[in-house]
């Protein structure tokens, strides 16, 4: 605690945000008919990503320290990964009972949480791949566990992995250096790709009946027709609902919200702080991008990236509210803002 120095501008913004989400908690006290007191967790889930940062970045992490993270950050990459697949296997062969789509490790298989899972992977896969020169596994090694994270993304079915992937692999695209580059980096993954994908038909056509649904359902964009895309329109009509009494500028509260999860960060903001809290908290992550970034590199660039990739993912869900899902993301931008700071410092020697 000792060692934590707030900057000045994104303490007052964050202030501002938590003040704004308590006045919204009491005009629910007020306005609304219904309190749930088991809502009180969604206050430490606002503060976590706040209290997390604050937590890494004042940290003076070692160049060992920071490739052990790294790598380990990469380790965990492909057990998940592989766990995608253990998890498919066992549920055919009976060993666990569970979803039709992945769950994570040791939670409740019966109720899936594969979307979340999606982002965890998508937004890994685009974080390493943009950090490559930082993990010193050799490219045979790293290519593959790649090629088997892309595909153990698109086995979750879900589509927010998907859209991960596709603008991450754009921005790669873009970014690189040469043509060439990118194009033996594509061939390598395809080819890895096909002999996994090989490897599992000739494993078990079982395997190959329950993969492909799965694939169907994560290139599937048809939201006029999509039950959860309706879902998420029905939430956000209710959120501006739950606010309209205060001209949806400020919520009624995390205990007074007439849903626990609206299934969209914009629909979460209106129910709960109104627009004047969801433009707070964007100006927080602004406020903060600007302070991080003092000259201009490819880390930088990088950490934009992994905002942009991230926010437009919880417009589809409030993955920031879901500790399995900001944590990762935290670590990911707190080793950039690392990465950013120690090359600003070789500069100014």
């Amino acid at each position: 605690i000792n060692k934590i120095k707030i900057n000045s501008n994104l303490f007052v913004i964050y202030v501002l945000f938590f003040i704004t989400l308590l006045i919204s908690i009491l005009c629910g006290l007020f306005l609304s008919e219904q309190i749930k007191l088991e809502k009180i967790i969604f206050l430490y889930k606002f503060m976590m990503p706040f209290l997390l940062y604050l937590s890494i970045i004042r940290i003076d992490f070692t160049k060992k320290q920071l490739s052990k993270i790294i790598h380990t950050s990469f380790m965990i990459l492909l057990f998940m990964s592989l766990w995608v697949f253990a998890y498919y296997y066992m549920k055919l062969n009976g060993i666990i009972i569970g979803h039709t789509r992945v769950s994570f490790p040791l939670s409740n298989y019966i109720y899936s949480d594969a979307h979340l899972y999606s982002v965890y992977l998508s937004i890994s896969i685009i974080f390493f791949i943009s950090i490559r020169d930082k993990i010193l596994y050799s490219n045979l090694f790293f290519n593959t566990v790649i090629a088997i994270s892309v595909l153990a993304t698109l086995s979750t079915a879900s589509r927010s992995g998907t859209v991960i992937l596709f603008i991450g692999f754009m921005y790669i695209f873009i970014s690189k250096s040469t043509l060439r580059s990118f194009l033996k980096l594509l061939l390598l993954m395809i080819i890895l790709l096909s002999i996994i994908v090989m490897a599992i038909n000739f494993i078990s056509d079982d395997i190959n009946e329950l993969i492909e649904p799965l694939f169907n359902r994560a290139f599937s964009f048809n939201i006029s027709n999509d039950d959860s895309a309706s879902i998420r329109f029905l939430s956000l009509e209710t959120a501006f609902s739950d606010s309209s009494s205060l001209f949806n500028l400020l919520g009624v509260g995390v205990l007074s919200s007439s849903k626990v999860w609206f299934d969209g960060g914009l629909s979460t903001f209106i129910a709960n702080t109104g627009f004047i809290g969801f433009i707070l908290f964007i100006g927080f992550i602004v406020a903060f991008i600007i302070s991080t970034i003092k000259y201009k590199n490819k880390y930088s660039s990088i950490l934009i990236l992994m905002f942009i990739l991230y926010g437009l993912i919880n417009f589809i869900s409030e993955y920031f509210l879901v500790t399995r899902s900001v944590f990762m993301f935290v670590i990911y931008t707190s080793l950039l803002y690392v990465l950013i700071n120690q090359n600003n410092l070789k500069k100014e020697k």
